[in-house]
């Protein structure tokens, strides 16, 4: 688990999710994107990215919506190779 320094708060820690950032991308004009703290990787046997999501049984490659829909989503995840600093 990780902390905040200063406020001494559980940080939300999860794999990469590559369908919301292409989101929000495309929804913000965004031009370039700088991906920091690979590091923290190291050593981990696998690394998962999120590619898709799953609701209600479908397969969708968009974050919905509705904040119900959201509470519904499940991730696809792509399981890569991991590395060794």
């Amino acid at each position: 688990h990780e902390f905040g320094v200063v406020t001494g708060r559980k940080r939300r820690c999860g794999w990469f999710d590559a369908v919301l950032v292409r989101q929000a991308v495309a929804v913000n004009g965004i031009k370039g994107i700088a991906l920091t703290k690979l590091d923290v990787l190291d050593g981990l046997d696998e690394i998962k990215v999120c590619t898709g999501y799953r609701l209600d049984g479908e397969a969708i490659d968009y974050l919905p919506a509705s904040q119900g829909a959201q509470a519904r989503v499940e991730p696809v995840y792509e399981t890569l190779e991991g590395w060794k600093g």
